[in-house]
């Protein structure tokens, strides 16, 4: 036996023994994968190190709940490299959080799985009464709702209150209309984007007859606030 053929062979040893050991190059990969639930809108994009995705909403099964939606960073980990998952934006009308509150690194766990929940924005539905004279208002929001019966009490301070957060806020430059705003009234159930609310009046005041504006509608992304409930008294 030549010294090249012993040379020869324990180089090939070497090289066979490093690469099961993982001294080689085929070191174990990580990809960053996750599910997103409760997604209806576009625009939800994540970031981890520096790479950003976007995910599309995903369709509805049959009973109109959106599918669970996966989802792969594109760059692929190696074994101890750091990841951590993080909210760049929320899709429209959602807010969605992120189940990873810490940086981790590939390999900690044998694979790689954020979950992301997403809800709709809901708000609340809310008015103004004016000209009450005394109790028994009952108003209700369809069926959303229990039974709301403001007090003429009630509606008095709240009207205060409001009165005077407007007078501070233009004392100290705002605007006419900035001031925190305390409506006569407002339902404890809030209500998703997109979806329908109606105030109606379920029992009206001792002696008098209450009519409501702006009751029903689509809710925005924002509170209502524009609904009126406006009281005279019944003739004589």
């Amino acid at each position: 036996m030549t010294l090249f053929t012993v040379r020869t062979g324990a180089a090939l040893f070497l090289a066979a023994s490093l690469a099961a050991c993982g001294g080689g190059s085929d070191k174990a990969k990580f990809p960053v994968s996750g599910t997103v639930s409760g997604l209806y809108y576009d625009s939800l994009t994540l970031t981890t190190g520096s790479q950003t995705l976007e995910i599309k909403k995903p369709g509805l099964d049959s009973s109109g709940v959106a599918n669970v939606v996966n989802y792969t960073f594109p760059q692929i980990l190696e074994y101890g490299d750091v990841y951590f998952v993080k909210l760049v934006s929320n899709p429209a009308h959602q807010s969605c959080s992120v189940l990873q509150t810490a940086a981790d690194s590939a390999g900690h766990t044998a694979s790689i799985n954020v979950s992301v929940t997403c809800s709709i924005n809901a708000y609340t539905v809310n008015g103004y009464i004016s000209g009450l004279k005394g109790d028994g208002l009952t108003l209700i929001n369809g069926s959303l709702d229990g039974t709301l019966t403001p007090t003429k009490a009630t509606v008095d301070a709240n009207a205060a209150t409001e009165a005077a957060a407007e007078a501070a806020a233009v004392a100290a430059g705002g605007a006419v209309g900035s001031g925190a705003k305390t409506p006569s009234f407002s339902f404890a159930t809030a209500v998703g984007f997109d979806q329908a609310y109606g105030v109606t009046i379920l029992a009206q005041p001792k002696g008098q007859h209450c009519t409501v504006t702006n009751g029903a509608g689509l809710m925005k992304d924002a509170a209502v606030l524009n609904i009126a409930v406006k009281c005279e008294d019944n003739p004589a």
